[in-house]
């Protein structure tokens, strides 16, 4: 890397064109701004909205995001997580960030590889708590089944679980082996149905707090009551609040997150749920005031159909959310230059030009000319069919021209000045 970037800063007189591409292997990048609404924002785990469908139906980026990178403007990369990039239009990149103010952090995204690239998405790394139950067998040292099962497994990239039904109970449950007090997020993908259901459980006892649906109610998918549950016998009892009032489609691995902390008088206060998978959310505080908790933690259950859970990462909730920007795709032009070569005789004149620019060299001039901004933007493309080319209507800055001929590319600076 560190080789690569010395040659091209030669290349092209160090330039801040060259300056801002951290990788020369990747095709696309895309910027994307960070700001605090006020003050400084602590460090922490951010949710970004991201849809990785549309650039997966693009040929723009694997299927398994092998050819993603998240990197500051340093060129330093930072711990990431997304999954199901090929599904999901409404998915979610989580990005582990420094702290930041009102002026804000860049992050930079990186995509488009050749194939050749490795993964590098590491939910270990982004979140305080992770599992994404890939390999298969279900890590005992994280999780824990409370109550009888008849399933209890790692299939197809999932944890499976289903209670037993009949004189053993109602919504037995699996749960991390982890406690907060908070504030903490819980975000996880999974189903849910009436008879599966998830929520914010205690870890001294079996008090715990599950959103489920109103039968229908108010809207076959809107996730709208709160059980109150303390055993494994029933399917507790709704003292008619209505929350979350979201939509969340019935059996579907929706993209959720659930935030809360326990207050001085060990109350559980859900202070966020949000369904990404459909854009709604529910930022109202509620407090429930019918229980004691010591130490919060997600739980899972079902006594039907298996409940799906596709991955769980935990992380400190941010005190507030941030302001997020996203700039445009950017094409990195430096992609193609391990083809770059020397073209004897080749000049680009007069340099700096102001209304049009001539093409000079030895043999043959190059078929196409592409010319990007200081951005990395590409802005015109040219089939050369004489040695003029027109600039009249460019503003005055700094461009790279490249110029395709048979045997590669070659590639110069060009200032237009008015």
């Amino acid at each position: 890397m560190q080789n690569r970037l010395l040659l091209l800063c030669f290349l092209f007189g160090g330039t801040s064109i060259i300056a801002q591409d951290c990788f020369f292997e990747f095709k696309y990048k895309r910027n994307i701004q960070l700001a605090s609404v006020s003050g400084t924002l602590e460090a922490g785990t951010i949710a970004i909205p991201f849809n990785t469908k549309e650039l997966v139906d693009a040929g723009k980026l694997a299927p398994d995001g092998s050819d993603l990178r998240v990197v500051n403007e340093a060129c330093e990369p930072l711990p990431f997580f997304v999954q199901g990039l090929a599904d999901r239009d409404a998915n979610v990149l989580y990005v582990k960030t420094p702290e930041f103010t009102t002026s804000g952090i860049t992050i930079q995204l990186y995509y488009g590889g050749d194939g050749s690239q490795s993964s590098v998405i590491d939910g270990l790394a982004t979140f305080d708590f992770f599992d994404d139950f890939e390999d298969g067998v279900i890590d005992d040292t994280k999780w824990e089944p409370v109550g009888q099962h008849s399933l209890y497994a790692e299939v197809d990239g999932e944890l499976r679980f289903t209670g037993v039904f009949g004189n053993g109970g109602i919504f037995q449950y699996a749960a991390p082996r982890v406690g907060y007090t908070g504030p903490v997020t819980f975000d996880f993908a999974a189903n849910a149905n009436n008879s599966q259901v998830y929520g914010i459980g205690d870890t001294a006892d079996l008090q715990r707090v599950g959103l489920r649906y109103d039968s229908g109610a108010q809207s076959y998918d809107t996730l709208d009551i709160i059980a109150l549950m303390s055993d494994t016998l029933s399917g507790g009892f709704n003292p008619g609040l209505m929350y979350p009032f979201i939509q969340v489609p019935r059996n579907d691995l929706n993209i959720m997150s659930v935030s809360g902390f326990i207050d001085a008088n060990k109350h559980l206060n859900f202070t966020r749920t949000t369904n990404y998978s459909t854009g709604s959310e529910n930022l109202d505080t509620l407090t429930i005031t019918q229980m004691e908790f010591d130490a919060l933690r997600p739980f899972f259950s079902s006594f039907s159909t298996p409940i799906k859970i596709e991955y769980v990462g935990i992380r400190a909730a941010l005190s507030a959310d941030p302001v997020i920007t996203f700039g445009d795709e950017m094409m990195v032009i430096t992609d193609a230059l391990s083809n770059v070569i020397e073209v004897p005789g080749l000049s680009v004149f007069p340099n700096p030009a102001n209304r049009s620019i001539n093409i000079k060299c030895d043999r043959q001039l190059p078929a196409e000319l592409t010319l990007f901004d200081s951005f990395g933007r590409k802005i015109r493309h040219y089939l050369v069919t004489d040695q003029t080319i027109d600039v009249s209507d460019l503003p005055p800055g700094s461009y790279l021209l490249q110029m395709q001929f048979d045997e590669g590319l070659a590639v110069r600076k060009l200032q237009i000045v008015r």
